[in-house]
């Protein structure tokens, strides 16, 4: 459930759809430090009374430009090692199958010209997930989206042709780069930050059918374990 919310104001005029987007707006940044502070609590350790989590923020645009930066270029060279380090296992794959569908002899030179625009950190969250059905076990991740305007080259080469160029364009982007990261749930140390995917502006029928699809799981959820208590009673 990731959420990339418009510019404060680019709905300002409507006021209705204005209102519903900064409610939904709300709601999701309760969620994001309602999920910070618990995690915050967990990391508490039992002899001690500080949260051994760190969330240093400022680090995670600079993290953003360098794993988007380091996939571009990995994804133009088609080097599937580099491409393995900094993608996340599905991004990964998906990315890996585009690679092997390339016509052979053909070769691609990407190229960050210049950042347009500040990069912008949108959303950060934290969140704590069972592994096992005692909850002994949990899973910690973190997941940031920073906005990343740049202008960038891309060159496409012929080696059958003596590297003659096939191709060639420079534009000007602005892409949503969600990244995440997995976090020791014992000595909460944040490990490697890795490019999870790339996010579209929140479209906000998308929000409600994603928020009701939630509503439904969280009711199966409840009646799942109301049915355990009654055959354990």
């Amino acid at each position: 459930m990731t959420f990339i919310f418009p510019p404060f104001f680019k709905h300002f005029t409507q006021p209705r759809l204005w209102l519903r987007l900064l409610a939904a707006r709300a709601r999701t940044r309760y969620g994001d430090f309602s999920g910070e502070m618990m995690a915050r609590l967990a990391s508490i350790p039992p002899a001690g009374f500080r949260p051994q989590l760190r969330l240093d923020k400022k680090a995670l645009v600079p993290a953003a430009r360098a794993a988007h930066r380091a996939l571009s270029d990995a994804l133009a060279r088609g080097d599937l090692t580099a491409l393995r380090r900094v993608a996340m296992p599905p991004l990964f794959s998906s990315l890996a199958a585009r690679v092997q569908r390339r016509p052979r002899r053909r070769r691609l030179e990407w190229q960050l010209v210049r950042y347009t625009a500040p990069a912008r950190l949108l959303q950060h969250s934290i969140e704590r997930m069972p592994v096992d059905s005692s909850g002994t076990s949990v899973l910690v991740t973190r997941q940031a989206i920073v906005a990343v305007a740049s202008r960038q080259r891309l060159v496409e080469y012929d080696d059958a042709d003596g590297g003659a160029v096939v191709s060639e364009k420079e534009v000007d982007l602005t892409e949503n780069v969600i990244i995440m990261a997995f976090v020791d749930p014992h000595t909460y140390k944040t490990g490697e930050w890795k490019v999870w995917g790339f996010g579209d502006e929140l479209k906000l029928k998308d929000y409600e059918k994603a928020q009701e699809v939630m509503v439904q799981l969280r009711d199966a959820q409840v009646a799942k374990q109301r049915q355990k208590l009654r055959s354990a009673s």
